[in-house]
């Protein structure tokens, strides 16, 4: 089998160098470009007007872009109304009011000059749909890896820039899909995921990233939290384990409400759910497993079934709001 060749973006993996690829590639939708490259510059313009929400239709007659303007990633005037501005992550999110100062500077600095202002948010990896609602609440648009491919696609040229950071998105949407295609304990950190992000398409989801522990850490998913007398229960995935969990902030001794749920879910569970076991250990934090159901369990040793898996914790969810009416 021949080998690929290699590809810059396996190496230049920062959200500056992704950042310099848009600049680029919203710079050849100049017109003034047209001639040099016309497939290029068509790929230009569509993704210009992906960014800025605008259809087809939409005429673009000048283009100046820059980056870093007052922390802002990427910046573009577009002819003579539009202005867009794109927040550009890979791995990372949004992180204090960035976005709500974004767009206050941008308001500002246009008012009386602009008045068609564009707020993108484009994510190249996955990104939990809580944190995409509340990216939106803040007005900005939100494109994912599959829209930028979906315009990228088109593109029959040559230009190896181009084709190399193509090759580069269809290489992580293979990783984060192979959950589709390998059983559970072959799946790597993308893998998971996209697991989650399908998952929320399937159980109400509250969200899902990465968890830090002294043992290295997790990616973790949680949902479907329920008021009990003393405390909230939830169910929780850590990666291939599923977490029956309890979070207490009050003043009783946290080891006593931990048995008295834990013994209230087992007395429940031990008929109907043999599978629901004690954790090898109990936590003393604010947050504690109080009972786990192992990976072969929650997901066999074949090809994950959504029917199966979802049913399974639909069961599980009844399980706790039966707690909480005990």
């Amino acid at each position: 089998m021949r080998k690929k060749t290699p590809n810059i973006f396996s190496y230049a993996t920062s959200e500056l160098s992704q950042d310099a690829m848009f600049a680029w590639l919203i710079s050849w939708s100049a017109p003034e470009y047209a001639a040099a490259d016309p497939e290029l510059h068509h790929i230009g313009q569509n993704f210009v007007r992906l960014l800025a929400g605008k259809d087809s239709d939409f005429k673009i007659a000048s283009v100046e872009v820059g980056r870093q303007w007052e922390n802002i990633d990427i910046w573009a005037e577009i002819n003579d109304n539009t202005f867009l501005i794109v927040e550009d992550k890979t791995g990372t999110s949004i992180h204090d009011d960035q976005l709500e100062r974004y767009k206050s500077t941008v308001e500002r600095e246009y008012n009386g000059k602009r008045t068609d202002l564009c707020y993108a948010y484009v994510k190249t990896a996955e990104e939990p749909g809580s944190v995409l609602k509340s990216i939106e609440r803040y007005g900005f648009r939100t494109i994912n890896r599959a829209a930028i491919l979906k315009c990228l696609e088109d593109y029959k040229g040559s230009d190896t820039l181009l084709i190399s950071y193509r090759e580069h998105l269809r290489e992580i949407d293979a990783r984060v899909n192979s959950f589709r295609s390998l059983p559970e304990k072959e799946w790597g950190w993308d893998a998971w995921q996209g697991f989650y992000k399908e998952l929320e398409s399937w159980v109400d989801i509250d969200s899902w990233s990465y968890v830090a522990n002294p043992s290295g850490g997790f990616l973790g998913a949680w949902w479907h939290f329920v008021e009990m007398e003393d405390c909230t229960m939830y169910l929780q995935f850590e990666q291939g384990k599923l977490c029956f969990k309890i979070s207490y902030e009050g003043e009783e001794d946290r080891s006593v409400v931990r048995y008295r749920n834990y013994s209230k879910l087992m007395a429940l569970a031990e008929d109907r759910y043999p599978e629901i076991r004690r954790p090898d250990r109990f936590g003393t934090g604010m947050y504690m497993t109080i009972a786990v159901v192992d990976e072969g369990s929650v997901f066999g040793e074949r090809l994950v079934d959504f029917d199966a898996l979802t049913a399974k914790l639909m069961n599980y969810e009844a399980l706790i709001d039966e707690c909480a009416n005990r």
